[in-house]
C-alpha cells in the first residue's frame, strides 16, 4: 500500500503541469484512488494551539481531483480534535492519530500534544506591596504555556535571584517566602530555559497609627508657657515610619494655639484645650491644661514658624487592577475629634478593594467590627494601641543580640549526713561570667562560668571538706512561645578537696522548662524555671552512681539602656544510691546559689 502510495504521489507530481481541468463531470469521493497528506508529523507546545492539515486526492489515472469531499477523524479526541476542515486544536497533553479519509483511500498524521512552559503566573498579583516592615509573603510560581494554560509542576523558586533596586536591602528570601526589610524596592527574577519572568516588590509603609511621645495630657503653669512635643507614625506592625511627617492643628483656638509643622504648643489662656496632629488618616489628639493666667506685665508671643504648613507627605499607595498590596489597611474619610490615636474602624473604606491581600502574622489586636463597641474611638483606641506595643516589644526583644555580664554568687555546698543527722556544709564567694547569644528570634545560646573556695559552714571543725569549687554551663534555648523557654545542655563541675588531697569531676546533662514574665514595659523580667539531669556521672569519689537529681531556679532581671542588673536563685538535689566508706554517711549533695550580674547588652 505504501509503495503504491508513493508511485501515484510521484506520477501525479508529473502529471500536474499538463493536467486538464475541464471534466465532464464533478469527482467525487468514489473516484478517489490516493489520499496523500502534506505533512504525517504534527506538535503542539500549548493547549489550544492548532494546525490546519491539507491533503490531496488523486483519481485512477494519478490524475490531480479538487473539489472530493475528505471525512477527518481523530483516534482520541480527549488530546487532539479534528474539524471537518482538517483543523486540529490540543487539548491535552499526549499522542494520537488524525485521519485523512476519501472513497476507499484513508492516511493518518501523527499529532503529539507536549506543553512547554513559557511564562509563569504567581499566587500574588505584579507587582507585589508590601505596606509594613516585618510583613511577609510566601510565594508560589506556577508554569504556563503560551496560552497560559498550567503546565504540570510549580516553578522552583531556587531558580530565581532577588536583585534590590538601589541596593536597599528592602526585601530577603528564604524557603519561598519573601520578606519586607526596608522602604525600596526589588525585583524577583526567575528563568530557567526557555522560562523566564520577573515579579516586582515594592515595600512602602503605610500609616497605621500616630502616638505623641510622652502622653496624651501636656501641662502648662501659665498662659504664654510653651512646649514642643514629638509624635511618631506607625505602621500597622508597630514600625516607626520615619520619614512621615504630621501636620498639626488647634481644636481650642482661644486655650492653645500650635505650630502646624514644628509640633511647638503655646498656652492662650487659662483652661482646657486640645490639639491634634494628622498622619493622613491617622489621628493623635494632646489635651493641653493651662493651669494659670498670663502673669501681669507678661506680653503673649507669637509661635515662630520657620516654614509654611505644608501637607505631609504620602507614602500610601491606591491599589489598582494588578497590584497586590500585603496586608494594606485602606481607610479614607474624616475622622471625628480624638481623644486617643484613633483611626477610621475596617469597612468604611471608599478605596477599592483589587488586588491581592495577604493577613499579617503577630497581629495582637484589630479594630471592632460587631457589637455596640463596633467603630467607636474607644475600641478603634485600644486595638492601635495594642498592635504598637506589640510590634515595639517584638522589636526590643529581637534587638539584643548578645548579653555579657560579671557574676558573683553566694554558694552553699552540703555534702554529707551522718547517723546523728549532721550536715556538712561548706560556702564561699564565687566569681565569674555568664553570657548569652541570641541565634534567631527563637533560638539562643547562654551559658555561664564561676569558681571560688568554699569553707566549712557547719559540721565539722576540722574543715575536711574544704577546697576550690568550678562550675561550668551551656545550654541551647528554644522560644516556641513568648515567655516559654525550653532548654537542653550540659555542664561540668570541679570539686578539690584540700585535706584529701582529690579532686571530683562531675558531667552532667541538663534538661528544662523556663517562663518569663515581663513588666514595667519589659524593663524587668521576672524568670522562675525548673530543671532535670537525666544523665549524671562522678568521677574521683568513692560513691556509687548517682540516682536523682533535681534543680529549680527564680530571678528579676532589670535593663535600661545597655546596662543589665539581675539577681537569681538556684538549687539542686543530687542523691546517691549509697556510700561506700561507711554504711553511718548518706551521700546527699545540696548545691544552692544566689548570683548577682552586673553588666551590658549589645546588638541592633
Amino acid at each position: 500500500m505504501n509503495h503504491r502510495r508513493l508511485m501515484a504521489a510521484t506520477m501525479a507530481a508529473l502529471l500536474v503541469p499538463v493536467a486538464t481541468h475541464a471534466q465532464a463531470k464533478k469527482p467525487s469521493a468514489t473516484d478517489a484512488r490516493v489520499v496523500a497528506l502534506s505533512r504525517g508529523i504534527y506538535r503542539l507546545t500549548s493547549l489550544g494551539d492548532s494546525a490546519l492539515l491539507s491533503a490531496r486526492i488523486f483519481g485512477d489515472k494519478f490524475q490531480p481531483l479538487a473539489g472530493v469531499p475528505i471525512e477527518w477523524r481523530s483516534d482520541d479526541e480527549n488530546i487532539a480534535s479534528a474539524s471537518s476542515t482538517g483543523a486540529v486544536v490540543a487539548v491535552n497533553n499526549g499522542t494520537t492519530r488524525v485521519w485523512a479519509k476519501s472513497g476507499n483511500d484513508s492516511v493518518f498524521a501523527v499529532v503529539t500534544v507536549e506543553q512547554r512552559a513559557a511564562k509563569l503566573a504567581w499566587n500574588v498579583s505584579n507587582p507585589l506591596i508590601f505596606d509594613a516592615l516585618g510583613a511577609t509573603a510566601a510565594l508560589r510560581a506556577e508554569q504556563r504555556d503560551m496560552r497560559g494554560s498550567p503546565v504540570r509542576g510549580d516553578f522552583p523558586l531556587s531558580a530565581c535571584t532577588l536583585k534590590d533596586e538601589g541596593g536597599s536591602g528592602a526585601t530577603s528570601i528564604a524557603a519561598g517566602k519573601l520578606l519586607a526589610k526596608a522602604n525600596g524596592a526589588a525585583t524577583l527574577t526567575c528563568k530557567r530555559g526557555a522560562v523566564k519572568d520577573d515579579l516586582k516588590i515594592v515595600v512602602r509603609q503605610v500609616i497605621f497609627a500616630a502616638k505623641v511621645v510622652g502622653g496624651d495630657t501636656v501641662n502648662l503653669a501659665t498662659a504664654g508657657d510653651t512646649v514642643r512635643l514629638a509624635v511618631q507614625a506607625f505602621d500597622r506592625l508597630g514600625k516607626p515610619i520615619s520619614e512621615a511627617r504630621g501636620s498639626w492643628a488647634t481644636l481650642t483656638p482661644e486655650f492653645a494655639e500650635v505650630d502646624p509643622v514644628g509640633g511647638t504648643i503655646l498656652g492662650k489662656a487659662q483652661g482646657v484645650g486640645k490639639v491634634t496632629v494628622r498622619f493622613e488618616q491617622a489621628v493623635d489628639t494632646v489635651t493641653v491644661n493651662v493651669l494659670g493666667p498670663l502673669p501681669e506685665g507678661r506680653t503673649m508671643p507669637t509661635l515662630a514658624r520657620s516654614r509654611p504648613a505644608a501637607p505631609a507627605p504620602s507614602v500610601a499607595a491606591t491599589p489598582s487592577s494588578g497590584v497586590s498590596v500585603v496586608g494594606a489597611a485602606a481607610a479614607v474619610g474624616s475622622a471625628p475629634a480624638p481623644s486617643a490615636p484613633v483611626l477610621p474602624p475596617s469597612g468604611t473604606s471608599s478605596r477599592a478593594a483589587q488586588g491581592t491581600y495577604l493577613a499579617p502574622r503577630g497581629q495582637s489586636a484589630t479594630f471592632a467590627s460587631a457589637g455596640s463597641g463596633a467603630g467607636s474611638t474607644t475600641a478603634d483606641s485600644i486595638a492601635i494601641s495594642k498592635i504598637i506595643e506589640a510590634g515595639l516589644s517584638t522589636g526590643t526583644n529581637s534587638g539584643r543580640l548578645v548579653v555579657l555580664t560579671p557574676v558573683a554568687a553566694q554558694a552553699e555546698y552540703r555534702v554529707l549526713v551522718d547517723s546523728n543527722g549532721t550536715v556538712y556544709t561548706t560556702g564561699g564567694l564565687l566569681i565569674g561570667v555568664a553570657g548569652t547569644i541570641g541565634l534567631t528570634r527563637t533560638l539562643f545560646v547562654d551559658g555561664q562560668f564561676l569558681t571560688g573556695s568554699l569553707k566549712a559552714t557547719s559540721g565539722t571543725i576540722t574543715n575536711l571538706y574544704d577546697g576550690t569549687f568550678g562550675d561550668a554551663r551551656v545550654d541551647l534555648g528554644f522560644e516556641p512561645l513568648s515567655g516559654l523557654i525550653l532548654r537542653a545542655g550540659y555542664s561540668v563541675r570541679g570539686i578539690e578537696r584540700l585535706f584529701f588531697a582529690s579532686k571530683e569531676q562531675w558531667s552532667i546533662v541538663r534538661t528544662g522548662i523556663e517562663g518569663r514574665f515581663g513588666m514595667f514595659g519589659e524593663r524587668i523580667k521576672a524568670n522562675i524555671g525548673f530543671t532535670y539531669m537525666p544523665s549524671l556521672s562522678v568521677t574521683g569519689q568513692s560513691a556509687e552512681k548517682p540516682s536523682t537529681a533535681f534543680g529549680a531556679n527564680a530571678g528579676v532581671t532589670y535593663r535600661a539602656g545597655w546596662f543589665t542588673l539581675g539577681v537569681e536563685y538556684s538549687a539542686e538535689s543530687i542523691e546517691f544510691s549509697k556510700l561506700a566508706l561507711a554504711s553511718v554517711y548518706q551521700r546527699e549533695a545540696r548545691y544552692s546559689m544566689l548570683r548577682f550580674s552586673l553588666g551590658g547588652h549589645w546588638g541592633r
